[in-house]
C-alpha cells in the first residue's frame, strides 16, 4: 500500500536565510574612501558661496564637486567645490551640457583654477563669473567667450 501526500499549503522556511559571504569572509573589510571632501574645506567653500550658485536659496544646500569621474581622481580643495541646493544638484545631472557651460561641472583634464564659475547674484539677479582659487577665496574675471555680449 502506497501512500501519496499532498501538500496543502506554501513551504515555510524555518531558518532564516543569511548571505554566504557574510558566513566564509576571512579577510576584514577595508575602510572605504569618504565621498565628501573634508570638513574643514566644506566650512571655508560654505563660507565663501553662502547660498546656491545656480538659483541663489540658501536653504537645503549641499558641497559640491565640480570634477566628474570616480572620487579618486578629484582634488580635495575649494576650487573643485561649490554650493549648491539639493535640487540644483539634481539639475547639474540632468542638464550637464549647460552645467559645463557655466562651470558647475568639469570634465576631467580642465582645471579648476582656470574654468570660470558662474555664481548667482542675488541683488542683481544675474550670474557673476568668478575664478576660484585653492585657499577657498574667488576672483572676479569674465565670463568665457559664449556668453559675452557681441
Amino acid at each position: 500500500m502506497t501512500s501519496t501526500l499532498k501538500r496543502t499549503g506554501p513551504i515555510v522556511r524555518r531558518t532564516p536565510m543569511v548571505a554566504r559571504s557574510r558566513l566564509t569572509r576571512t579577510k576584514p573589510m577595508t575602510q572605504a574612501r569618504p565621498k565628501s571632501a573634508p570638513l574643514a574645506i566644506r566650512r571655508v567653500v560654505l563660507a565663501r558661496d553662502g547660498h546656491c550658485c545656480r538659483c541663489g536659496t540658501r536653504s537645503n544646500l549641499v558641497t559640491n564637486h565640480r570634477l566628474s569621474g570616480m572620487g579618486g581622481n578629484r582634488p580635495e580643495d575649494a576650487a573643485s567645490l561649490h554650493v549648491a541646493c539639493a535640487g540644483c544638484n539634481v539639475w547639474f545631472e540632468d542638464n550637464p551640457t549647460q552645467a559645463y557651460a557655466h562651470g558647475w561641472k568639469l570634465k576631467l583634464g580642465w582645471g579648476p583654477t582656470k574654468t570660470p564659475l558662474a555664481v548667482f547674484n542675488r541683488l542683481t539677479g544675474c550670474f557673476d563669473w568668478v575664478l576660484l582659487k585653492r585657499d577657498g577665496t574667488a576672483v572676479p574675471c569674465l565670463p568665457p567667450a559664449a556668453f559675452r555680449a557681441a
